[in-house]
């Protein structure tokens, strides 16, 4: 899908959102090797891309670079 769309979020709930991308890509991570999971690496791609997309946003409406959210 290329169709965008656009949320508006406060910073908490983007926090909150990054946070929760962060988690699910660790835990799918921890399934690519099983073989009864199907889908898992292009489920993590989708949520890499996501994420990416979030920390962008982050990045550009509050002025902070992945380096100073982290600390």
């Amino acid at each position: 899908m290329s169709d965008a769309i656009r949320l508006s979020l406060t910073p908490d709930q983007v926090c909150a959102l990054n946070n929760a991308l962060r988690r699910e890509i660790e835990i799918q991570r921890r399934l690519i090797g099983d073989t009864s999971q199907i889908g898992v690496q292009e489920y993590v791609k989708h949520l890499s891309t996501a994420l990416e997309v979030v920390t962008k946003s982050w990045e550009r409406a509050f002025g902070f670079t992945v380096e100073k959210i982290n600390k």
